[in-house]
């Protein structure tokens, strides 16, 4: 890991390389206020996906994560 969090490429819905999980799923109101979360979360060693939205974020639940921030 390169200390950088862990992102789906914006519209193609295909999975990173994160185990699902052990990810993070992030949702925040601004995108900036997700990418300081998930660089903050990657710093300390965990892996972070960011959610745009609350559809999103719930596909990805049903997929399988260890938090919900």
């Amino acid at each position: 890991m390169s200390g950088r969090a862990h992102t789906r490429p914006e519209g193609t819905g295909e999975p990173t390389s994160v185990a699902w999980p052990l990810r993070i799923l992030i949702l925040a109101p601004f995108r900036s206020d997700a990418r300081l979360t998930a660089e903050f979360l990657s710093k300390a060693g965990l892996q972070a996906e960011i959610c745009r939205d609350v559809s999103e974020l719930c596909d990805r639940i049903e997929e399988g994560c260890a938090a919900v921030i």
